[in-house]
């Protein structure tokens, strides 16, 4: 009897998820250069999702048209900062993303390509670009980037 009741119990759970929302939001974005935001599994009463992005004194509302139960759409945002994304379909759900300026993007390869001129070490000169983007990657944290390097 016991069994019987976990296997139902287990179907049911696994049938409600598979009908759940998910909201793919990248963690980190560049700043004015555009990225995807997906929304899977909607229900058919909604026409338009909004999503927010709350960061201090600046804020971004997008309402976001509804396709065939699906949301794919491009934005962008101008401003580097940390944001709480918040959205229509889980009020009480809250997801973070990281803009940082897109210039950064480019410092790593450039310092890569500039250590390997001076130095005439190329390993050394990729492994100093790999760590200055995990630095900007983590927020200017030198010890998590480290660990990161490691891991």
């Amino acid at each position: 009897m016991l069994k019987r009741s976990i296997l139902i119990l287990t179907i049911l759970v696994g049938f409600k998820s598979s009908f759940a929302q998910s909201i793919e939001i990248p963690q980190i974005a560049l700043s004015s250069i555009s990225f995807n935001v997906e929304v899977q599994n909607i229900p058919d009463s909604l026409n338009f999702v909004e999503l927010v992005f709350l960061g201090g004194e600046k804020s971004y509302v997008y309402n976001l048209e509804v396709t065939d139960g699906k949301i794919s759409k491009e934005i962008f945002i101008n401003d580097s900062r940390n944001y709480e994304v918040r959205n229509s379909l889980e009020p009480n759900k809250t997801n973070y993303l990281r803009v940082i300026p897109g210039w950064l993007s480019v410092v790593p390869p450039l310092l890569a390509i500039l250590l390997a001129l001076l130095i005439r070490q190329v390993i050394v000169s990729l492994l100093a670009g790999i760590y200055v983007g995990a630095i900007f990657l983590y927020d200017f944290n030198f010890l998590i980037s480290s660990l990161s390097q490691c891991l």
